[in-house]
């Protein structure tokens, strides 16, 4: 063996021992004093010198002032994007071409008039067969000779190893930004920075860089490898490379490797040294040291100075918001969408109804695995990372704390519908807004009873509540439970902790939610009524309101049937209370002056505001009557004064002020109907407030008010009232404006009209015809002429606790 066959050998020895050097005697290597950088030849070194560290640019462009480098780059560069290049047309496809090289390089490759080059395995065409080989090599047979020691990547040339080894280990970054100070890897980076952001330019990335142009979509590209990749994953939809683990599918071989590496093998190489968060990609642990912990937004449209950290964020917003582009259409339900992936996650969610993520603690399932983490971040761990540092409250993500800052502490609302000016903090509520309210679309239908929704959400929740009857969140405190997690926590604060965190400025009247605030502040202060209803003209303050109004009167409906007595209600809160107060009997609010208990809290505040304060606040500006109510006072306005009945029987055509008037003649009249059965005496009533008040005083012999005056008892309240205005008053209110009479209560005054000036009798006895004009004389006359005592005795005692002048 001799000399140069042994100095091979050592060579080759240690290329296997250190892939990333390769063998250079000493006496042959230079070094650069300023990078460190070693080169086997001086004018290697000397070259990279004057272009790497020296950088002058010697030669200028006389119209754009543009520098560069090598005179051959300014000619290229005049030739390109100033003068207007005279095309070479291919002859047989008549594309065209500036450079006569690149014509023939064309022929060659794709009209075959040379040998052909072309890869068997994925169909590439090269320009000559060293090309061609040195594909074969790294991308088919994975052959690649360079290894890094410290990620143990491989590379196919030295000068990717080393360019790796540089800038992701050694993390250099040699080139600078003269204007901004950022720095680059190579230089090729550099120069498309200050191109694109400092000089604004767009002509010469389009013109020179992508010459690579998209028959389809018109994207133009750098290399016709990248328009051949991009054809084939979107217009064509191919995904070749299948995960042999998930079958999850992918266009693009990177993408597979980087999904085995992160998903499958749990890898996360590059860690953040500020916050230790471990990312799967070093440009992504970049990008989020730039956006999280410098607070860079080095992107901003010149449209509204928005800021964006990340470039595609930019550009996706100006196509989206500005030039108003959604070019990613749903084949289902004809929605746009801005970007692919919104496309693939609506499609996947909506239409598959797929919910791969599911929670390992409380069942529940997503379709996203970034709210499987934030669901178990927020609601299993407890966490809220981020806190407002004025009110200091917490959240579990950095966009609800982004969103309450602008909205709540800036009172900012940017987004403003062009129908009814009404302002929103963010863009989707107005787009639901719009779509909601002034399209009324509801485009999602329950399956079941086929009630309508405007959102997907509330469908589910309706499905989840009212069919599946789920309430998976139980209060600590009273054990109620809840559909929503938002409800149970509304609850907890307002209920057992009494906070009422909202105030009105103009009459300091506190309030537990802020839409009850707002709601407030509209229909009291502002006395707006904005919802009318179409048949009737009644105003509403709420939309829901008008909803419930319109379903109940004018549609009639009641779609709540209670499954122990088959009563049907209009609203699913009536069927609730029915089902507490009639069969549970449960009486949960009581009084802690008289012990009274209440079913609805309300009852319980209007008893003590109106027993034990004796608070009437609502007087009528008319006739000075007083009213605990406000309902009572706008009621006594509507029927006294201004003397409408606006429900009309249609058997009799008699009118009521109220509905449940109304509804109670039907009942007890035209259908002679006695619901209501005393288990002492068998006698029956119409209402279930007379039952109540008949064991009240009948059997248990109850009074329990009673005359400051003469001590005489009564057992209820308004005949203890009648009788101090009559007996120790002497008062007469009413008096007839036909003959002076006058009464001391409005139904005599109302009987006595119909009687003497009208001539009407109402009540006819069914065995000899007689008529009668009041129902006391039909009962009395039965009693003594025709002997019906027996009969008649449940009507007499019915009499004393019901006013049947009210519904005749």
């Amino acid at each position: 063996m001799n000399k140069s066959e042994e100095k091979s050998e050592e060579v080759v020895s240690k290329h296997k021992l250190s892939k990333h050097d390769i063998f250079v005697p000493d006496e042959k290597r230079h070094v650069c004093d300023i990078c460190q950088e070693t080169f086997a030849l001086e004018s290697r070194m000397i070259t990279h010198q004057d272009t790497i560290h020296n950088a002058q640019k010697n030669y200028v462009c006389d119209k754009c002032e543009n520098k560069f480098k090598f005179r051959s780059h300014l000619s290229r560069h005049q030739i390109s994007v100033h003068r207007s290049p005279k095309y070479l047309v291919c002859d047989s496809c008549e594309k065209k071409f500036v450079k006569k090289s690149s014509l023939f390089r064309h022929q060659k490759l794709v009209h075959k008039n040379g040998e052909n080059m072309t890869c068997k395995k994925c169909e590439k065409k090269f320009e000559n067969k060293s090309t061609l080989l040195k594909h074969n090599k790294i991308f088919h047979e994975v052959f690649k000779d360079y290894l890094c020691e410290k990620c143990a990547k491989r590379f196919g040339s030295k000068p990717s190893l080393l360019l790796h080894i540089k800038t992701v280990h050694d993390s250099r970054k040699d080139f600078i930004c003269n204007e901004c100070e950022k720095k680059f890897a190579n230089e090729i980076n550099l120069l498309k920075h200050q191109r694109t952001v400092h000089h604004s330019r767009k002509d010469f990335a389009v013109r020179v860089l992508k010459d690579y142009l998209c028959d389809e979509c018109g994207k133009q590209f750098v290399q016709k490898s990248y328009l051949l990749l991009h054809q084939k994953t979107v217009h064509e939809g191919r995904k070749d490379y299948a995960c042999d683990r998930c079958e999850k599918v992918f266009g693009i071989k990177s993408n597979l490797l980087i999904h085995r590496k992160t998903v499958h093998e749990g890898r996360k190489d590059y860690a953040c040294n500020n916050c230790e968060k471990k990312f799967g990609e070093r440009g992504t642990m970049i990008r989020h040291q730039n956006t999280v912990h410098e607070r860079r937004k080095d992107f901003v449209c010149d449209k509204c100075e928005k800021k964006f950290g990340h470039k595609h964020n930019l550009l996706l917003h100006q196509k989206t918001v500005h030039e108003g582009r959604k070019d990613y259409k749903c084949n289902k339900c004809e929605k746009k969408f801005g970007h692919k992936t919104d496309l693939l996650k609506h499609q996947k969610t909506v239409h598959e109804g797929r919910k791969d993520y599911a929670c390992e603690n409380c069942e529940s399932k997503f379709g996203q695995k970034h709210q499987l983490i934030n669901h178990q971040k927020v609601v299993h761990d407890g966490r809220k990372d981020y806190a407002c540092y004025k009110c200091e409250k917490k959240f579990g993500q950095n966009s609800d704390l982004i969103r309450h800052r602008k909205m709540v502490h800036e009172g900012r609302k940017d987004f403003a519908c062009d129908n009814c000016e009404k302002k929103f903090g963010e863009r989707n509520y107005l787009i639901k807004h719009r779509k909601s309210v002034h399209e009324g679309r509801k485009d999602y239908a329950c399956d079941t009873c086929e009630k309508k929704f405007g959102f997907k959400h509330l469908l589910l929740l309706h499905q989840k509540t009212v069919h599946e009857g789920r309430k998976d969140y139980a209060c600590n405190n009273c054990e109620k439970k809840f559909g929503e997690r938002g409800t149970l926590i509304r609850h907890q604060k307002t209920v057992h902790e009494r906070r009422r965190d909202f105030v009105c400025d103009k009459c300091e009247k506190k309030f537990g939610h802020k839409h009850n605030l707002l709601l407030h502040q509209k229909t009291v202060h502002e006395g707006r009524k904005d919802y009318a209803c179409n048949k009737c003209e009644m105003k509403f303050r709420d939309r829901n309101d008008l909803r419930k109004h319109q379903n109940s009167v004018h549609d009639g409906r009641k779609d709540f049937a209670c499954d122990n007595c088959e009563k049907k209600f209009g609203e699913r809160s009536y069927l609730i209370k029915h089902r507490k107060s009639v069969h549970e009997g449960r009486k949960d609010y009581a009084c802690d002056t008289c012990e009274k208990k209440f079913v609805f809290k309300h009852l319980l505040l209007l008893h003590q505001k109106t027993v034990h304060e004796g608070r009437k606040d609502y007087a009528c500006n008319k006739c000075e009557m007083k009213f605990t109510q406000k309902s009572s006072l706008l009621s006594h306005l509507k029927i006294v004064h201004e003397g409408r009945k606006d429900y009309e029987c249609d058997t009799c055509e008699k009118k009521f002020g109220f509905k449940h008037l109304l509804l109670l003649h039907q009942k007890t009249v035209h259908e002679g109907r006695k619901d209501y059965a005393c288990n002492k005496c068998e006698m029956k009533f119409t209402q279930k407030s007379s039952l109540l008040s008949h064991l009240k005083i009948v059997h248990e012999g109850r009074k329990d008010y009673e005359c400051d005056t003469c001590e005489k008892k009564f057992g209820f309240k308004h005949l203890l009232l009648s009788h101090q205005k009559t007996v120790h008053e002497g008062r007469k209110d009413y008096a007839c404006n036909k003959c002076e009479m006058k009464f001391t209560q409005k139904s005599s005054l109302v009987s006595h009209l119909k009687i003497a000036h009208e001539g009407r009798k109402d009540y006819e006895c069914h065995r000899c015809e007689k008529k009668f004009g009041l129902k006391g004389d039909l009962v009395r006359h039965q009693n003594t002429v025709h002997e019906l005592g027996k009969d008649n005795e449940e009507n007499k005692g019915e009499n004393k606790y019901e006013t049947p002048s009210n519904l005749k």
